[in-house]
């Protein structure tokens, strides 16, 4: 990206330095499937956002998993849904990484087992119609268009905002006898310069 590394990137190198630093690093022969429970078992015990936290500072994820199991008031820690994050994304560089080798085992063909200390997932419900309606009614009398509009157009499609606000006229066409917003363009300017649509993976380039 423009500004650096992407964050897809940054996760699988934060996945990959966690794995070498609580497992340790070694020729890729020696990792066994028992590796990746352990270094499950290990992200079950480190507390959420450790680096926010003053008492982990410039601690690895092993220290600070051990320190935190010995406080009398242990801090949260990382949750289910982070922790299958980071086992997802060293998965999928292992493979990579090996796929056609000779002699290395698929270390993660296994069914991990997460850890009890794991934070666990959130219960989310959807908004209920009343609420909705209270939200609708609240955008409806706002005085700008797009306070006004973005809600709805939000609810009956399922845009992201980041979508949304993007939208161009000439976005609006008709398919087949039906209006559709199409976000497969790139943006026009008056400057007659064609700017990339910003879009999240290359499956939102969609008509809606």
């Amino acid at each position: 990206g423009e500004n650096g590394k992407s964050r897809y990137a940054e996760r699988i190198e934060t996945a990959c330095a966690a794995f070498l630093e609580i497992v340790g690093d070694r020729p890729l022969s020696m990792y066994t499937p028992a590796d990746l429970q352990q270094f499950v078992t290990v992200l079950g015990t480190v507390p959420a956002n450790m680096r926010k936290k003053k008492d982990f500072d410039g601690l690895g994820y092993r220290d600070a998993a051990q320190k935190n199991s010995r406080l009398s008031a242990p801090h949260p820690c990382l949750s289910v849904g982070t922790i299958e994050a980071y086992l997802q994304e060293f998965r999928n560089i292992w493979r990579l990484a090996t796929a056609g080798m000779i002699g290395i085992r698929d270390i993660t063909d296994i069914n991990v087992t997460m850890p009890k200390g794991a934070t666990r997932k959130a219960v989310r419900e959807g908004l209920s119609t009343e609420a909705l309606s209270v939200g609708l009614q609240h955008a409806a009398a706002a005085s700008t268009p797009h306070k006004r509009w973005l809600p709805l157009l939000g609810l009956l499609t399922g845009m992201r905002l980041a979508e949304m606000v993007y939208l161009q006229p000439r976005d609006l066409v008709q398919v087949r006898g039906h209006w559709t917003l199409d976000i497969r363009t790139d943006l026009e300017f008056d400057d007659e310069v064609d700017k990339e649509r910003p879009i999240k993976n290359t499956n939102s380039r969609r008509v809606v």
